[in-house]
C-alpha cells in the first residue's frame, strides 16, 4: 500500500474505531499491511462519500470479495467500484441495509469468513456453485451464526467442515437451511436447538459426516416440508415426534443406520418423496398404504423390511411416479400391468422382492424409463418385445437373464452381461 493522503488516514482511523468493539476485539495490525483485512479496510477509507455504517458494510463486503477471490468470479458487476453496494451483483438491499447476497455459479472459492456473520440485516444466503467443483466455499460455520437475527435462507453447495454450532438456534426466523455438496465435511451431532427454528420449512443436511441420534425437538418443526438427512452416519430409532410433521411433503433420510420400525408414511398426507432405504431398519408397516398416496414422485425402501403386495388398481393411479426402489422388501404378488399408466417412471428397480408370474408387456409403455432391475425374482416366460418401444432402451441397466428374451430382443441387449442361471 502507498503513502495515504491525510484525509485518507483519518477515514481509516474511524471506520477502524466502528469495526473494533463490533466486529473486532482489537485490529492490531500496521496501517500499510498487505493483509486482506487491511486492503480492504484501505479501499474503503478511500471513498469519502459514504457515511460510516455504509462504510462499515462495504468493508464486509470488500472483505468477503478478496477473500473469495472476487477478481476470477464470472460476474462482480460493480463490486470495488464506488457505485452504492446494493447495486453490485449479487447483491440485495432494504433501506440502504444488505438483506441478500445470492449467487449461483460465479467460480467463487475461498473460505466462510466470520466478518460475513456482521451484516446484520442479511435475510437470504445462497452460494449455489457446482457441488461437483473443486472451487467451493470451504470453512466452518462459526457460532457468530447466531448474530443474524434476520436470516430466513442460508443454502448452497459448500465444502465446510467442523460442527454444526448450537447457536443456530438463535437464527429463530429460518425457513431454510440447505447444505448439499458431496464435499461437505460437516461431523458430529444434529443440536437439538434446530428444534427453536419453529419457521424453518426446509431443512436439508446431506452427504454428511453427521452421526448420534436424531433428537426429538425435530418435532416442534412443525412448518417443515422437506426433511433431508440422507447419506449420514446417523443411528437409533426414528423419534415418534417426527410423526407430528404433518407438513411433510419430503422425507429423505436414506443411507444411514437407523434401526427400530420404519417411518409410517400415513403420517405424512401430502407425501411426494419418501426415501427410507438402506438403514437397518427391523419392521415396518405394510407396502399396501403405500399406494394410497397418489402425489408420489419418488419411493425408495430399498432394504426397509416391508411386506405387502401391488395392487392391480393402486399402482396405475400414481400417475406422477417417477421413482421406485422397493428392492430387497417382499411384494405378495405379481407386477400389475396397470404399471403401463406410469409414463413418467424413469427408474424402477424391485430385485428381490420375490414377485412372480410374467414380465407385463405393459411395461413397454412406461417411455420414460431409463433404469430397470428385476433380478432375483420369480418370474416366468420372456421378457416382452414391447421393451423395444422404451425410447432409452440403449441405456437400461436391465438385470434380466438373457435366456428369458427372445431372438428379437438379444441384440439390443447384445453388449450388456447377461446371466442364464434361472432367478427363484
Amino acid at each position: 500500500i502507498q503513502v495515504f493522503p491525510e484525509d485518507t488516514l483519518d477515514q481509516y482511523a474511524l471506520l477502524l474505531g466502528a469495526l473494533v468493539g463490533t466486529v473486532y476485539d482489537r485490529y492490531g495490525e500496521d496501517t500499510y499491511s498487505c493483509s486482506t483485512r487491511n486492503l480492504a479496510v484501505a479501499h474503503v477509507a478511500t471513498e469519502t462519500t459514504f457515511d460510516i455504517k455504509s462504510q462499515v458494510q462495504r468493508f464486509l463486503l470488500v472483505f468477503l470479495y478478496l477473500s473469495w477471490e472476487g477478481e476470477s468470479w464470472k460476474r462482480s458487476d460493480g463490486w470495488l467500484s464506488t457505485e452504492p453496494e446494493c447495486t453490485w451483483y449479487g447483491v440485495s438491499c432494504r433501506n440502504g441495509e444488505v438483506t441478500g447476497l445470492k449467487f449461483s455459479n460465479n467460480n467463487m472459492v475461498g473460505t466462510l469468513v466470520r466478518e460475513v456473520y456482521f451484516l446484520e440485516s442479511l435475510e437470504v444466503f445462497v452460494v449455489e456453485d457446482d457441488a461437483l467443483s473443486s472451487k467451493l466455499i470451504r470453512g466452518q460455520l462459526l457460532p457468530e451464526i447466531g448474530l443474524l437475527t434476520q436470516l430466513k435462507i442460508f443454502t448452497g453447495a459448500f465444502g465446510l467442515s467442523g460442527t454444526l454450532p448450537t447457536e443456530i438456534g438463535q437464527a429463530t426466523l429460518l425457513e431454510k437451511f440447505q447444505l448439499h455438496s458431496k464435499s461437505t465435511l460437516i461431523e458430529g451431532t444434529i443440536p437439538t436447538e434446530f428444534g427453536m427454528l419453529t419457521r424453518m420449512e426446509a431443512l436439508k443436511l446431506f452427504a454428511m459426516y453427521l452421526d448420534g441420534s436424531v433428537p426429538s425437538e425435530i418435532g416442534m418443526l412443525t412448518n417443515l416440508e422437506s426433511l433431508d438427512l440422507a447419506s449420514n452416519y446417523l443411528v437409533g430409532e426414528i423419534p415418534s415426534q417426527l410423526h407430528s410433521l404433518s407438513m411433510l411433503t419430503s422425507l429423505e433420510i436414506s443411507d444411514n443406520q437407523f434401526t427400530g420400525t420404519v417411518p409410517d408414511i400415513s403420517s405424512f398426507p401430502d407425501i411426494i418423496e419418501f426415501s427410507i432405504g438402506r438403514n437397518q431398519f427391523i419392521s415396518g408397516s405394510s407396502l399396501d398404504v403405500l399406494w394410497n398416496f397418489t402425489n408420489l414422485v419418488r419411493v425408495g425402501l430399498r432394504n426397509a423390511g416391508m411386506q405387502g403386495s401391488i395392487p392391480e388398481g393402486a399402482l396405475g393411479s400414481l400417475t406422477n411416479l417417477e421413482h421406485l426402489d422397493l428392492k430387497n422388501n417382499r411384494v405378495d404378488g405379481t407386477l400389475p400391468t396397470t404399471i403401463g399408466r406410469l409414463s413418467r417412471l424413469e427408474y424402477l428397480r424391485l430385485e428381490k422382492t420375490n414377485v412372480y408370474g410374467t414380465i407385463p408387456s405393459e411395461l413397454g409403455l412406461c417411455s420414460s424409463l431409463s433404469i430397470l432391475h428385476l433380478a432375483q425374482n420369480r418370474f416366468s416366460g420372456v421378457v416382452p418385445t414391447e421393451l423395444l418401444e422404451i425410447p432409452n432402451l440403449g441405456k437400461l441397466q436391465h438385470r434380466i437373464p438373457a435366456c428369458w428374451m427372445p431372438a428379437s430382443l438379444m441384440s439390443c441387449f447384445s453388449q450388456m452381461k447377461c446371466s442364464c442361471t434361472q432367478i427363484i
